[in-house]
C-alpha cells in the first residue's frame, strides 16, 4: 500500500487470478466474478449510467438485500426508492465524485472502476452504504440529499477499500478461520475501529484498513477535522488488529505490516 491509493498491480494480479478459475480463462472479471457467485443483478464493466441500479422493488435486490441483513447485527429496514429528480442528482454527484477521486489519485478511481460491477441505490435511514462479502462486485449507497461531493466520493472509496480486501482474501486468503468462524467464536473478537464495539476479527481489520484509505483521502484534500476522527481511533484499532494477528496467514500479516506502517504516515 502506498502512501495513499491501492497498489493497481496486486489488483491487476488478483483480477487475472479469479478470471482463471473459468475453464474459459478469457471471460470479463466482473462476469466471472457474477457466475462464481451467483449473484443475479448484473455486473458491469461499462460507464458509470449502466452500473446504477435504482430499482429497490425488483426481486433480485430482495434478495440481496437479505443477505446484507442477515450479515448485519442490527435491524435494517427495507429500502425505498429515490425520485425521478433525486435520481438524476445522485448520478451527476456520482460523476464529480469518481472526478474528485482521479483527482486525488488516479488508483481511486481505477479501482471503483475495475471492482464495483453494480451500484444498488435505495433510501435507507439507518446506513449509509455497505458491501456484503459473499457478493463481490455488488454495492449499495443510500445518499442523504446533502451529501457533497467528498461525501459521496468518501462512501465511493470506503466500498471500494471493501472490495479490494475482499477480492485480496479471495484469491491470497488473507485469515486462517473463515467469516463465519470468525463471527461465532467470541476468541476471535476485538474491539473495531468504526464503531468502538467487539466484533469478528474479519469486520474489524476492514473497518482498520477503510478508516485508513479514507483518513489518508482527507488528509490530501486537506480536511484535517476529519482526518483526524478517523485516525483517532486507528492506534488503539491496529493494536487489537495485532493483538489477534494469529488468526492471519502470511499474506495477510503482510498486509497488516503494511498498513500500520502506512497508518504511522498520518498519525
Amino acid at each position: 500500500m502506498s502512501a495513499l491509493g491501492f497498489d493497481l498491480a496486486r489488483v491487476n494480479n488478483n483480477i487475472v487470478s479469479v478470471q482463471s478459475f473459468q475453464p474459459e480463462g478469457a471471460s470479463p472479471f466482473l462476469q466471472t466474478l457474477q457466475r462464481l457467485q451467483g449473484i443475479e443483478v448484473s455486473l458491469s464493466d461499462s460507464e458509470l449510467s449502466e452500473r446504477l441500479d435504482f430499482d429497490t422493488v425488483s426481486d433480485a435486490q430482495a434478495r440481496l438485500w437479505a443477505k446484507m441483513r442477515a450479515t448485519h447485527d442490527v435491524p435494517l429496514p427495507p429500502p425505498t426508492q429515490y425520485s425521478s429528480s433525486e435520481r438524476v442528482h445522485i448520478e451527476r454527484q456520482l460523476i464529480s465524485a469518481l472526478e474528485l477521486l482521479d483527482r486525488v489519485d488516479h488508483s481511486l478511481r481505477t479501482v471503483v472502476e475495475l471492482l464495483v460491477g453494480r451500484i444498488l441505490i435505495g433510501r435507507i435511514e439507518s446506513i449509509r452504504s455497505a458491501s456484503i462479502a459473499s457478493s463481490l462486485g455488488v454495492i449499495w449507497l443510500c445518499p442523504p440529499p446533502d451529501w457533497s461531493t467528498a461525501d459521496y466520493a468518501e462512501h465511493l472509496l470506503h466500498e471500494a477499500t471493501h472490495q479490494e480486501l475482499l477480492l485480496d482474501d479471495m484469491v491470497n486468503a488473507l485469515f486462517l478461520l473463515d467469516r463465519r468462524e470468525m463471527r461465532e467464536s467470541i476468541d476471535s473478537h476485538v474491539k473495531s475501529t468504526i464503531r468502538g464495539t467487539r466484533r469478528s476479527y474479519f469486520v474489524a481489520f476492514h473497518a482498520a484498513v477503510v478508516a485508513l484509505q479514507l483518513a489518508l483521502f482527507y488528509d490530501k484534500l486537506g480536511d484535517v477535522q476529519k482526518r483526524d476522527g478517523f485516525v483517532a481511533a486507528l492506534g488503539e484499532g491496529f493494536s487489537e488488529l495485532e493483538s489477534g494477528r494469529q488468526l492471519l496467514s502470511v499474506t495477510g500479516k503482510d498486509r497488516l505490516d503494511r498498513s500500520v506502517e502506512c497508518f504511522r504516515s498520518v498519525a
